[in-house]
């Protein structure tokens, strides 16, 4: 599980994210599941918030259509005070493109910025090319917002 922004914002594998002593350890108070399988359940344990968004993994993906959503989640629980773990199934290419494109929606930055922040604390993080086109669209699409 790596940190990308301090005490708030996490993100990782599916194995971080069922690693009870982990998620104990850094006060997890929501999960963002980025799968199509079975949401995990996390016994013993309260959250507020346990949210499995359907996204396969795969170059083909339309996963610009859920970054807004999954935005919007981070960005609640954070304003409530809480901490966000999302997670994909190895960690590597989905859910850091969600955590780039929190960046770029309610941390203002662009896609570049967004990225150099997320490989600072998460080097493993390497998104397909096919995701990062989808992020430099939303970073378009974000800043044309802005301008009107």
């Amino acid at each position: 599980m790596y940190c990308v922004i301090p005490n708030a914002l996490y993100a990782g594998s599916t194995e971080k994210a069922t690693n009870i002593a982990k998620l104990q350890k850094h006060s997890i108070t929501h999960v963002i599941g980025l799968t199509t399988n079975q949401p995990i359940t996390y016994p013993n344990i309260k959250y507020e918030c346990v949210r499995n968004i359907c996204v396969q993994d795969n170059p083909q993906e339309n996963i610009y259509l859920h970054f807004r959503e999954v935005g919007n989640i981070i960005h609640s629980a954070l304003m409530l005070g809480g901490r966000v773990l999302i997670h994909c199934h190895n960690g590597v290419n989905l859910s850091p493109s969600f955590v780039i494109a929190y960046l770029m929606q309610h941390k203002k930055l662009n896609f570049n910025e967004s990225l150099e922040v997320l490989r600072k604390s998460y080097p493993a993080a390497n998104p397909h090319s096919s995701y990062v086109e989808q992020l430099e669209f939303f970073d378009y699409d974000l800043n044309k917002m802005e301008i009107c």
